[in-house]
């Protein structure tokens, strides 16, 4: 199932160009597959937008006793977004009530594709949060939610993650051979940071700059079942000046063999010379991956879709 926020209608004038602003009418849309995602059903809605403003950010987990949890945020105003969650016992055809995980005051955001469960079995939902947005007090912190009773209740962490100018964003994560988990964050700073938590997300050491350049676009980061390495996508053209300090293409991708010390085979998933693509999302099926992202084909604000690309997973190695 692949599963997207959708964009159903622009502003009040009528102008397709900001059809795709932050703050415009958007549900959670779906599609299903069942020839490894080469063809797909009708779109149907996951979840109506129940928010003043929106509904987006969708994630999907699937715990070992089969039961499916489905994360997403709901928007009613510059001051307020908030975090819920739903569950599925019937493989996604219907979910119970919202639950809602974040306070009732601020801005709490997570990114698609971005949940995971640990070994042990925690469940972490990257997240980060900001008095308001697009206004003075618009400044955020990153951390996690974490549950060890499959999802019934949740804890955020003690200690956040900070960074100079807007702060640290969109946080990723990744369990670590060690069993440390390591973020990844989006900053206005030129460059991914990176941060670590030794006790599954309760705390996390200062952020530090990576090596890789980045404009203010989130990163994404997952751990390749087939082989065990990490694999990175991000946009990786870093320009000073420009509002997201660079265009979000190319949209690229990057090996690490020795748990995200270093970084090779870095190649482009999708170039788009005067638009973007960016917010990926992976699935491994097989040899294979399959990889979404938007794609805006224009300039920035202008109309965008969702485009798929299933690649062999030895193309990275290439």
């Amino acid at each position: 199932m692949l599963v997207w926020s959708e964009y159903y209608r622009s502003d009040s004038s009528g102008s397709q160009s900001d059809a795709t602003r932050d703050d415009m009418p958007c549900r959670i849309s779906a599609r299903t597959s069942k020839d490894r995602g080469r063809s797909w059903g009708e779109t149907f809605v996951l979840q109506e937008n129940t928010g003043k403003l929106n509904v987006k950010h969708p994630n999907l987990l699937r715990l070992p006793s089969g039961e499916v949890l489905f994360f997403y945020t709901e928007w009613n105003s510059k001051t307020n977004r908030t975090v819920y969650l739903r569950r599925s016992s019937d493989d996604c055809k219907t979910w119970g009530a919202p639950q809602r995980l974040s306070g009732p005051k601020g801005i709490t955001n997570i990114n698609n594709d971005h949940v995971l469960r640990l070994r042990g079995g925690r469940i972490v939902l990257p997240a980060f949060s900001s008095p308001s947005v697009w206004d003075q007090n618009d400044h955020w912190q990153a951390f996690c939610y974490y549950s060890d009773d499959q999802g019934q209740h949740w804890q955020s962490s003690a200690r956040r993650m900070d960074l100079p100018r807007r702060g640290a964003e969109e946080p990723c994560m990744v369990e670590l051979k060690d069993g440390s988990l390591l973020t990844m964050l989006r900053t206005s700073l030129g460059s991914i940071y990176t941060a670590h938590s030794t006790d599954g997300g309760v705390t996390w050491s200062a952020p530090v700059s990576t090596t890789l350049p980045s404009p203010a676009a989130p990163a994404l980061l997952k751990r390749i079942p087939a082989t065990g390495d990490l694999l990175l996508l991000w946009d990786r053209n870093y320009e000073p000046g420009h509002h997201h300090q660079g265009a979000r293409t190319p949209l690229s991708a990057a090996i690490s063999r020795d748990e995200a010390k270093t970084w090779e085979k870095v190649k482009d998933v999708e170039r788009v010379p005067e638009g973007a693509a960016a917010y990926a999302s992976v699935t491994f099926v097989g040899e294979e991956a399959l990889v979404t992202y938007y794609y805006q084909p224009k300039g920035f604000g202008g109309a965008s879709g969702v485009r798929l690309k299933i690649l062999p997973l030895k193309w990275f190695y290439e």
